[in-house]
């Protein structure tokens, strides 16, 4: 399964994607949301400036799953729907200490360049991500240090609706990476805010667990069901309001959550997927079970 030296923040750093997977294995459904792109499932991302990849975001939390080096450049063109903004960039995970450089331009094609021939005045903003490989960056939103590079045309958070086109490239081998793009409405309140009280805490986790795999009662991302990437949703718009309940350890938290994904997968059909993520599941619990009691 994994190797004994995996830490664990590396194992807590992933489980919200098999969560996301677990669900969709429950439900007989494909392992990404329509949403999501992975170049490990979709397929590669263009290479060709004048036709990046499109892709359609939705309301809530977008995952780009992704690999980028000196050689492999990847352009995609991302679309903003109407009444919605990109409010965030954030950093899922990174597997390298080399950074990843990604600028952003308006638009459906990429013309500033590429390789070392690029020129950020035709860009609204650009960085290399995560700001220090050698410390944690996950949960790191890029999305304003973008709009501030220099050089650049600029901008303030959130980007409005509309097409943009981003550039993704690495100085070296391959290095892997996911970003999680979050598009809220124009003026909107918080979409994890289940109970519509007016603020984001235990009382809508525990509406998430009751509704967890039995239909959009929580459904933050309005992907039509209540999954682990609504959790991830809760969890990261929790820590903004500052009103979180007791959700004392992440570890803890995140082996509650296994459970609850552990007997979803229990009440479907699909055997074999059910089996090797929650495999893959079991074995990280037992992980971060040991890792507390070491602790």
């Amino acid at each position: 399964m994994f190797a004994a030296n995996v830490h664990l923040g590396d194992m807590v750093r992933v489980i919200p994607f098999l969560l996301v997977a677990l669900a969709a294995a429950s439900a007989g459904a494909p392992l990404l949301r329509a949403a999501d792109y992975s170049e490990f499932v979709t397929g590669d991302l263009s290479g060709n400036p004048a036709l990046p990849t499109q892709w359609s975001l939705t309301p809530g939390g977008n995952t780009l799953v992704a690999s980028s080096s000196a050689t492999d450049q990847d352009l995609l063109r991302f679309d903003v729907p109407t009444g919605y903004v990109l409010s965030s960039i954030v950093v899922q995970f990174h597997e390298s200490l080399s950074r990843v450089f990604t600028g952003i331009q308006s638009g459906t094609t990429w013309t500033a360049g590429v390789g070392f021939e690029i020129d950020p005045t035709n860009m609204l903003g650009w960085v290399d991500f995560p700001f220090n490989p050698e410390h944690s960056h996950q949960e790191t939103d890029i999305l304003a240090a973008i709009g501030e590079a220099p050089g650049s045309i600029g901008f303030a958070p959130p980007l409005a609706s509309g097409s943009y086109t981003m550039l993704f490239q690495a100085p070296s081998s391959a290095v892997p990476f996911a970003l999680q793009f979050n598009v809220t409405a124009v003026g909107g309140g918080l979409s994890a805010d289940f109970n519509r009280d007016g603020v984001v805490n235990g009382a809508d986790l525990a509406t998430w667990r009751q509704a967890f795999g039995a239909g959009p009662g929580a459904d933050a991302n309005q992907d039509g069901r209540t999954d682990g990437a609504d959790f991830v949703i809760w969890q990261r718009q929790s820590g903004q309001s500052g009103s979180i309940s007791a959700v004392a350890e992440p570890a803890s938290g995140m082996l509650a959550i296994l459970g609850l994904g552990a007997a979803a997968w229990r009440r479907g059909r699909l055997a074999r997927r059910r089996s090797a993520i929650a495999g893959i599941c079991a074995d990280l619990a037992q992980r971060v079970h040991a890792s507390e009691q070491q602790g």
